[in-house]
């Protein structure tokens, strides 16, 4: 039976979708690797897979935020990742790949790497996409591997490939792809490729379950459930804390502040919001009156499961996409950026806390949010690939 090989670089956002899907494999009686930043080893270990690191980042991120620095931002990111860590990570994936008996299982994040190596150890490949904004913005992906055509090509003649001339083909190249949402939440479009699968949000459901706090449990236990407020676990460019905080005051709400990052966090929080490192979110959400995130696709697929009204703050990449698409549900308002103040925060939550509208449409969603297994889902269709012997 082939080894399988799960890939992803990124924040904890990129790897934690993967980890289920790992332990479901791993569950049927396969061999299941992550390989990932070192940082991530312990999560790796707690899902009960094994792990190789990749190499130490000498990739850091550019100053400034990419949507200011545009098209330069990401080319001079993507020309530097070929140039420092492209051979890196493609030999560490060459180390385990058991003589090309493996299949590799990619973050869309690592399809440059993953795609390469696909190719140059003949490794059947499944492309997992997060969100649909990853599907959807595969012509700008084409567009930027175009713009370093001269570095990718050196960079594959180094390794023994051809260089590439269809761009659009190539990143649509993979054996299967497997979308991390139902078709409900985001279905089918033009040009994304004619393989992908929807299996639905992904969760870890053993990792967001545990005991809370004491100080927790006491604010639950009053009459109104407090908000829940978080931006995943990446820092952002803008810091939405503070005006949250006082949006809380202003409701006369309570308030859970969940964020690792000590700095984002107010010198001093009003009364009744409190802030934590980490709280287990299936444990807290369900019983949150409502939920103010950054729009990753990991946290609305946990808020939707929850049923909890949500206030998305999104910044960049795919947020802005899923805070629409949580919108049009029904279930979520949206502030963009300029309007992270208080007195509009307060505003859009005082609508949503205790929403009839919202409460209706979660009750409408309900069945479909019931009926999702997306784990199993896409352990299943790996399953039937790896079994089948898919052609590379």
């Amino acid at each position: 039976m082939p080894d399988i090989l799960i890939l992803t670089r990124g924040t904890g956002g990129d790897l934690l979708p993967l980890l289920p899907i790992g332990k479901a494999l791993k569950a049927r009686g396969h061999a299941v690797r992550l390989i990932t930043h070192t940082n991530f080893e312990a999560d790796a270990r707690r899902a009960g897979l094994d792990f190789a690191p990749l190499p130490d980042d000498t990739l850091q991120p550019l100053g400034g935020e990419p949507l200011r620095n545009g098209l330069d931002y990401f080319l001079t990111l993507m020309r530097r990742y070929v140039e420092e860590s492209l051979r890196d990570e493609y030999e560490v994936v060459a180390r385990h790949a058991g003589g090309g008996e493996a299949v590799l299982v990619a973050n869309h994040i690592s399809h440059l790497v993953a795609q390469t190596a696909s190719e140059g150890l003949g490794l059947p490949l499944v492309s997992v996409f997060p969100s649909p904004y990853f599907m959807s913005s595969l012509p700008m992906l084409e567009q930027l591997y175009a713009a370093q055509a001269a570095q990718i090509n050196a960079a594959r003649g180094g390794l023994g490939l051809a260089p590439v001339g269809d761009w659009g083909a190539w990143v649509r190249h993979a054996d299967r792809s497997l979308a991390l949402w139902p078709e409900w939440f985001g279905p089918q479009e033009p040009g994304w490729p004619a393989r992908a699968e929807m299996v639905g949000f992904v969760h870890d459901e053993e990792f967001e379950q545990g005991a809370l706090p004491a100080e927790v449990e006491e604010m639950f236990d009053a009459a109104e459930p407090p908000v829940l407020i978080t931006h995943g676990t990446s820092k952002g460019d803008r810091n939405p804390f503070a005006a949250c905080a006082e949006a809380c005051r202003l409701l006369g709400r309570r308030g859970l502040i969940v964020t690792p990052h000590d700095e984002l966090v107010p010198r001093h929080l009003p009364e009744g919001v409190k802030r934590f490192r980490y709280l287990p979110f299936g444990s807290v959400m369900r019983r949150a009156g409502a939920v103010v995130h950054h729009g990753g696709i990991g946290t609305s697929g946990q808020a939707l499961a929850a049923r909890v009204p949500q206030l998305v703050l999104p910044l960049g990449i795919d947020r802005p996409d899923n805070a629409a698409r949580l919108q049009r549900l029904g279930v979520a308002e949206t502030l963009p950026p300029i309007r992270w103040e208080a007195d509009w925060v307060a505003r859009s939550l005082g609508r949503l806390l205790g929403s009839e509208e919202v409460g209706r449409n979660y009750r409408r969603l309900a069945p479909r949010l019931d009926e999702m297994d997306a784990p199993s889902a896409a352990a299943d269709l790996i399953e039937e690939f790896v079994t089948a012997g898919a052609a590379v």
